[in-house]
């Protein structure tokens, strides 16, 4: 999976944003041009994202042709190679929804340490600040541990089987809450301080359920990247934009490489060359949320650019551009620290990806060694050449990328 387009269909406020129409349209056309065949949908659901959950999930659209229209649209999608990610909240119960009303919600719920329930509302910014500002929603957070919220989870997974889906994501499962749980039956409240360690058990019960059910090959993901949550999911939708100082990327790639990872937050054609180049480099997945969910990539043309041409180079060598261990700057020398290089091996074959931003050209040498060279890509204005003081010399003008593969 290179990565995946991210869109709401029916948003917050009521606002459809696409139909299914679109799914074997506009969506489909440019999945196929940007080699990104993965579509993460939010939204899908009547009611419009973030409302009425978990109730929400059980019923489509009518006017849209309801379930049965949405299941002949994924299996069109899915017939060129099309992989449907479908959307689940993990945690969030909606206190207008059946569920909290007149279900068991309100005794599933987090509460404070006086008894409180503990709350969260979430907006998505529409077109104006009172929206943006004012209008939440507020939600009540799921005690993971409840049988009831158990049999929940398991009820989103069936409904995702059912509609045809090739992934089940359970959004913000991998991360604790700025509060916890407290048991105040007793005399004194107790707080519950293992919420990560549900969360991870949470995914466990989903992933051992699709196994039993004999799907192993529906994958299962989530959002924001802890390691005890990583071990049960297929792949992690970061927190962060993944470029940033303070985003602690190249760490936690190194030490966990195993986890399939995105990254966050590109949602127009603001510095696109760079943070596009950024995530090929750190072996990131791409999550493109062109206006936060609203539209597409051919709204964003640098960005559809230089995804279209990584994304090309990764279907050449997709054993070590995306199965690849990465080694950060392990297994090779770079000669210019003011070029960014990173590498990335598979069964003793070597990449290298080497980027710059912030000079008009950059020289450095490559060095590997005890392999072959066995050619490369350039993406932007540069040069790759023999270096002779031995390795390669690589000359990249701003914005530029170059892909270097040794052989064992």
């Amino acid at each position: 999976m290179k990565g995946w387009q991210r869109i709401i269909f029916i948003h917050q406020y009521g606002e459809h944003l696409f139909s299914i129409d679109d799914l074997n349209g506009r969506v489909k056309r440019l999945a196929k041009e940007v080699d990104l065949p993965a579509l993460m949908a939010f939204g899908w659901w009547k009611r419009g994202m973030d409302n009425g959950y978990p109730d929400s999930y059980f019923e489509t659209d009518e006017n849209q042709g309801g379930d049965a229209a949405w299941k002949k649209a994924i299996a069109d999608y899915q017939k060129d190679g099309g992989k449907f990610l479908i959307y689940f909240n993990g945690k969030l119960i909606d206190r207008a929804s059946p569920f909290y009303r007149t279900g068991e919600g309100s005794r599933v719920c987090y509460r404070d340490n006086t008894g409180g329930e503990y709350l969260e509302q979430y907006r998505f910014p529409a077109h104006g600040t009172f929206t943006g500002l004012l209008n939440a929603r507020s939600f009540v957070t799921a005690d993971l541990r409840h049988p009831a919220w158990k049999k929940m989870l398991l009820k989103m997974a069936d409904r995702g089987l059912e509609m045809g889906a090739d992934s089940l994501f359970y959004d913000q499962l991998g991360y604790a809450e700025r509060s916890t749980n407290w048991d105040v039956s007793g005399e004194f409240a107790i707080p519950n301080l293992s919420l990560i360690a549900d969360k991870a058990e949470a995914l466990r019960m989903i992933h051992d359920y699709l196994d039993a059910k004999g799907n192993p090959e529906v994958a299962l993901g989530t959002e924001h990247l802890t390691d005890v949550v990583a071990q049960h999911a297929d792949y992690i939708h970061a927190i962060s934009a993944g470029t940033g100082s303070r985003d602690f990327v190249d760490w936690a790639r190194f030490t966990f490489p195993e986890v399939v990872l995105t990254d966050r937050t590109m949602r127009d054609d603001t510095d696109a060359y760079r943070r596009v180049n950024h995530t090929l480099l750190k072996g990131l997945r791409n999550n493109v949320e062109i206006y936060r969910c609203r539209d597409l990539i051919d709204k964003a043309p640098n960005f559809k650019r230089r995804l279209t041409e990584i994304n090309r180079v990764r279907s050449k060598y997709p054993e070590l551009l995306l199965l690849g261990t990465y080694r950060d700057t392990l297994g090779f020398e770079n000669g210019n620290p003011a070029m960014s290089a990173r590498a990335f091996e598979y069964q003793g074959d070597m990449a290298v990806v080497a980027t710059q931003s912030t000079a008009p050209s950059i020289t450095t040498r490559i060095r590997v060694e005890g392999k072959r060279f066995d050619g490369f890509e350039l993406l932007g204005g540069g040069a790759v050449k023999d270096d002779p003081e031995g390795g390669r010399s690589v000359t990249l003008n701003r914005d530029a990328l170059a892909v270097l593969i040794y052989r064992r």
